[in-house]
């Protein structure tokens, strides 16, 4: 799920994708380098395997990344 607030122009997302960096404990560096998550915002592995419509999917994020957003919140992440 996704909430943007446009007083702020933050878009805030839950779980569905990850962003981890160097700020964060080793161990949680470890686990993102593994998840494909580090350094870089990527889908959670939940989102991956639980995507049944992957095209349905790929239309509604691409439509989210059309808002005028100029920083991103996760709820398990950096913010970037």
């Amino acid at each position: 799920m996704c909430v943007f607030h446009s007083a702020s122009r933050t878009l805030i997302l839950t779980d569905t994708e990850l962003h981890f960096d160097e700020t964060f404990p080793i161990m949680t560096q470890f686990s993102a380098r593994l998840l494909g998550v580090y350094k870089q915002l990527s889908l959670s592995i939940m989102e991956r395997i639980a995507t049944n419509e992957k095209e349905r999917f790929r239309q509604s994020f691409e439509q989210v990344m059309l808002w005028d957003f100029e920083r991103f919140i996760m709820a398990h992440g950096s913010i970037i």
